[in-house]
């Protein structure tokens, strides 16, 4: 599972690195621990071969619920099924998006206890995680939400967790972003769904981080720190099962 991440850089910065148009991404200011429900920048396509920086909330919502509380519950989709559930098929066909990322977090068990790990790119750069996004309107009430594509682990996070989200290349990134149809240029679905496989082991760097980004209202570039010390962990809230 992707439940918790961080992106120290602010939306004029995720523009210019991905040469993307600045729209309501623009106001984003860094974060470190990002969760599901709040408003995170993505990438997705803005026509032609542009791209578009938006604030969409974490969990998505799909156009036919009744109720939005259901993002709470899809802040993640399963590469391996989400061309075939009904809440996402449309989406991955249709919406699929860029959701950049410095680090993402991840919790082993240990017991009763769990540990959180910090999980950067090695080249210093920002993860684009695959993304899928909907848009949910009732009247006067409008939404639009995005969720975080995940695979199996590779071998360096395996003993951590049984998931991981989907890191998509640059190459793999601008045709993740292609909505072109197959006969027009645009990717198949058998393209798409290469893309969706873990990441190269030495890609990641994998490290301790502290509890203290357990708890969501906790904030500072400093939960990103690696941790060198290993402490007894408390037991953390239960957000991500």
């Amino acid at each position: 599972m992707c439940g918790r991440y961080a992106l120290d850089v602010t939306g004029l910065e995720l523009a210019r690195s991905f040469d993307a148009m600045l729209g309501t991404g623009a106001r984003f200011l860094p974060r470190f621990n990002l969760a599901p429900t709040m408003e995170v920048p993505v990438l997705r396509s803005a026509g032609e071969a542009a791209i578009r920086l938006d604030l969409l909330r974490w969990g998505l919502v799909p156009a036919w619920a009744s109720d939005p509380a259901a993002g709470s519950r899809m802040i993640n989709a399963r590469s391996e099924t989400v061309f075939e559930k009904p809440a996402f098929k449309t989406a991955v066909r249709e919406r699929r998006c860029l959701v950049p990322a410095t680090l993402f977090y991840e919790w082993k068990r240990d017991g009763r206890n769990r540990i959180p790990f910090g999980v950067r790119p090695t080249d210093g750069t920002c993860f684009g995680f695959a993304g899928i996004w909907e848009r949910w309107d009732r009247g006067e009430e409008r939404l639009e939400t995005v969720a975080i594509l995940t695979t199996s682990p590779n071998s360096a996070m395996s003993s951590i967790h049984d998931r991981m989200p989907v890191i998509l290349d640059s190459d793999e990134r601008a045709r993740w972003l292609d909505h072109r149809s197959h006969d027009e240029g645009g990717p198949s679905e058998a393209e798409l769904r290469s893309f969706l496989e873990p990441v190269a082991d030495e890609r990641l760097l994998v490290h301790r981080v502290s509890t203290r980004v357990n708890d969501v209202k906790h904030e500072g570039i400093d939960l990103m720190d690696p941790l060198d010390e290993t402490p007894e962990d408390p037991e953390p809230p239960g957000l991500f099962g």
